[in-house]
């Protein structure tokens, strides 16, 4: 089955061997979805596994492309290149965002003020250890968590947004870029969730949060800035939200040093343009 008609909404999802979860994330976006509203290309970038196999299988309106080359933002940029429309939005291929979801994230951006946006976020961390659990219930009450467009997974862009930069630069921390390109006034989060899956062990949690750290370290090298800080204060303002986070806090502490720690020597070291998926 295919459609005539300009979809409403280009989707672009960069994918590094996420044979084993693409096909949920991917099924569960168009349940629902109305034929010819979505556009969704599918980047396998570096992948060794089956990955653009089982996203070619889905059928329209899923499209794939293929690079040997195992860089997120070059996949976004492919994608983009190959999408027919905006708005765009950028979903992560282990991340689940039902399709209402999606239309309540690309609402605003028809306002015309609004040039950027992104839904909140849950947790999938029914098979994560307490350590885990504990470090995200501490992060998402974090103020700039809660208001900023990074670690969702999923954000979307109007053309205008878009042209703030014009190609995503090969950079780590796609999100992070993205975040501080926005001022606030032009920027929303939404009632409407994307599903993150937790890290499955306290190692691949810090792993992934050392790579957030590069991403960070390099924005800051290239001239970028944080339109927020995440210090102390902020971890004061989320305790005294959520009192009950505070028996989690030296988790949290604990593994945002060691994750910094390793993030610049990463980052020394050189960081790898992949992003690799859970396992």
């Amino acid at each position: 089955m295919s459609s005539d008609r300009t979809p409403a909404v280009s989707v672009i999802v960069p994918a590094y061997n996420e044979e084993a979860g693409i096909e949920r994330s991917l099924r569960m976006l168009l349940q629902n979805s109305h034929t010819g509203e979505l556009d969704v290309i599918v980047v396998c970038n570096g992948c060794t596994d089956g990955t653009a196999e089982v996203a070619r299988s889905i059928g329209y309106p899923v499209r794939v492309i293929e690079t040997p080359i195992p860089s997120k933002t070059r996949a976004m940029n492919l994608g983009d290149e190959a999408a027919m429309t905006y708005p765009r939005v950028y979903l992560d291929a282990d991340v689940l965002l039902r399709v209402e979801a999606l239309r309540a994230v690309i609402t605003p951006l028809a306002s015309g003020d609004v040039e950027a946006s992104a839904p909140r976020m849950r947790f999938e961390a029914s098979g994560s250890p307490w350590s885990v659990r504990a470090f995200h219930d501490v992060w998402s009450a974090l103020p700039q968590v809660d208001a900023g467009l990074g670690g969702r997974g999923v954000y979307a862009l109007s053309a205008a947004g878009h042209a703030r930069f014009g190609t995503f630069p090969d950079i780590i921390g796609d999100d992070l870029f993205v975040d501080w390109t926005f001022p606030h006034d032009r920027r929303a989060v939404v009632d409407a969730y994307s599903v993150v899956q937790a890290e499955p062990s306290l190692r691949q949690l810090i792993e992934r949060k050392a790579r957030i750290a590069a991403g960070r370290l390099e924005l800051i090298e290239r001239g970028n800035r944080p339109q927020s800080t995440s210090g102390s204060r902020s971890l004061m303002h989320a305790i005294r939200r959520r009192p009950g986070i505070l028996p989690k806090v030296p988790v949290f502490v604990l593994v945002t040093l060691e994750a910094r720690r390793r993030g610049r020597r990463r980052l020394i070291a050189g960081g790898s343009p992949a992003w690799e998926p859970l396992r």
